[in-house]
């Protein structure tokens, strides 16, 4: 799964059936203009100098029809290992490497 922020601060969610790999993409953008497209988006916030905390409320609406029991039991097996790695904030935001910070 990939949120991809686009150079006019559009969020989008792609390959959302892909649940063993997500991060962040923003070819081009600044960090606080990741932060602020996602805040924008309702999508999520900053977190550190290289990661943000995704809303997982977001990623599921973002998978619309695709969002079958199957993907929702995968999705929740995914927040599931998240949690244990520790990569789930007190808020219980996802969170993601961004990638292509220009």
């Amino acid at each position: 799964m990939i949120v991809r922020v686009g150079d006019d601060g559009s969020v989008a969610v792609e390959d959302v059936e892909v649940l063993d790999r997500f991060h962040v993409e923003a070819s081009g953008l600044t960090m606080a203009a990741v932060v602020a497209a996602l805040e924008s988006a309702g999508a999520g916030t900053g977190h550190s100098a290289g990661q943000v905390a995704v809303e997982p409320g977001f990623l599921r609406l973002a998978a619309g029809t695709s969002a079958s029991e199957e993907w929702q039991r995968g999705f929740d097996g995914m927040l599931g290992y998240a949690r244990s790695r520790g990569w789930v904030d007190e808020a219980g935001r996802l969170l993601a490497h961004v990638e292509h910070l220009g």
